[in-house]
């Protein structure tokens, strides 16, 4: 379904996006020789920009074969705002479409007409399949793109980057500002956490139990209220518990009460990346019934030796992180993993509990400032995106 078209100024056009750029289905078979290779994951959202890690490899199969010019464009989602133009000749990802521009388009007046929100948009609300949802060829093959003369197509490319690049240029400002952010909290962990005078334990010392849940096959979207979910890792690896990182369990007799998470609960992820193996939460509020998987543990600490923040903050601290690295196994950077016993061997400093409840109150002053920060650079980070859209939208509405 497509949504009214707006009267366009005078000397534009309605035209079917295959006429200006039709869609190549050349492909590259395989004989085991080198190309440059485009996949999903080398082309920035939003941007399009090809990322340096798309580079010269071995194929060794089938590919969709383009040339210097064309645009790339991903055909699932939430890969709907990947679409780059190819710097040179080479060979993308099957999940990506070829076009090729003809003489009628500007290929970067075409290129951001499909970074914009009202073609993401409709793209994205007419895809089909449930684990991996695409829009269909013919869908995007008959998408009506506003068309100005080409002349006005130059112009407004010109104009549209100069904008966009001082959008670009804030965002980047405000991403440097993430990482200062990220680089202050972690100095703060690491000033007040430091002290060598404390008492040094392993971590079992005040650790009396660990529970872990169990995994089962489950559906890949995040349950409804009268549904039942497992953790995905992912629930516990971004500073906060996130229910809805979640799998759908269609089998009730599944159901175990003692896996489910509550408020108050301390979860580790004991296989991740290097970077995440080891993230931990104390869990604040649930809405769902949510299951503990085989790699997301409950952790119970003796409660009369150990503040349970203190514990949250000494594994996010470096020294924390040292420890779960260094304790860690695995062969593959890609995946780790750490069982209870190196667990239990943790390095831990142990300061009586009233000093752990003041660092707690200490750290969590610091913290304070910085998280206001950060939701001052998110919201700044928000509406640079709303800006960008609003440019994007003039433009191709004849109002820029």
């Amino acid at each position: 379904q497509l949504e009214a078209r707006p009267v366009l100024p005078k000397g534009w056009t309605w035209e079917r996006l295959s006429d200006l750029a039709p869609v190549s289905s050349e492909k590259y078979q395989p004989c085991n020789g080198h190309e440059f290779y485009v996949g999903l994951e080398h082309v920035e959202k939003d941007t399009g920009r090809i990322l340096p890690e798309a580079q010269v490899e071995p194929i060794s199969t089938i590919k969709n074969r383009f040339y210097a010019g064309d645009i790339l464009y991903g055909k699932l989602r939430p890969y709907l705002n990947k679409v780059a133009i190819a710097p040179c000749d080479g060979v993308c990802s099957t999940d990506m479409l070829v076009l090729r521009p003809t003489s009628f388009v500007e290929t970067r007046y075409l290129h951001w007409f499909m970074l914009s929100r009202g073609f993401v948009n409709e793209t994205s609300a007419n895809t089909t399949g449930v684990n991996l949802p695409r829009v269909a060829t013919k869908f995007v093959e008959n998408y009506p793109v506003p068309t100005p003369p080409l002349p006005e197509q130059t112009r407004l490319v010109a104009r549209l980057e100069t904008l966009l690049g001082e959008v670009d240029a804030a965002t980047a400002r405000l991403h440097e500002a993430e990482e200062r952010l990220k680089t202050y909290r972690q100095a703060v962990l690491h000033h007040i956490l430091k002290n060598e005078e404390w008492e040094r334990v392993e971590l079992g010392t005040v650790l009396p139990s660990i529970f872990a849940g169990k995994s089962f096959k489950c559906e890949e979207w995040p349950p409804k209220s009268d549904e039942l979910g497992v953790a995905k890792v992912s629930a516990v690896t971004w500073g906060e518990y996130d229910e809805m990182e979640s799998k759908t369990c269609l089998e009730v007799d599944r159901f175990n009460e003692n896996f489910l998470i509550r408020p108050g609960d301390f979860l580790f992820s004991r296989a991740n990346t290097i970077e995440l193996v080891g993230a931990c939460v104390i869990v604040k509020s649930v809405s769902l019934p949510i299951m503990l998987s085989d790699k997301t543990l409950r952790f119970n600490f003796n409660p009369t030796l150990v503040d349970k923040r203190f514990a949250l903050y000494f594994l996010r601290s470096r020294q924390g992180r040292n420890e779960i690295e260094r304790l860690s196994s695995g062969n593959q950077e890609s995946m780790r993993n750490i069982g209870q016993e190196r667990i239990r061997q943790i390095e831990f400093p142990l300061p009586d509990i009233e000093t752990q409840r003041q660092i707690v109150l200490e750290i969590e002053t610091r913290l304070a400032a910085a998280e206001a920060m950060e939701t001052a650079v998110a919201e700044g980070l928000r509406q640079a995106e709303t800006l960008r859209q609003g440019i994007l939208k003039r433009a191709f509405s004849g109002q820029l």
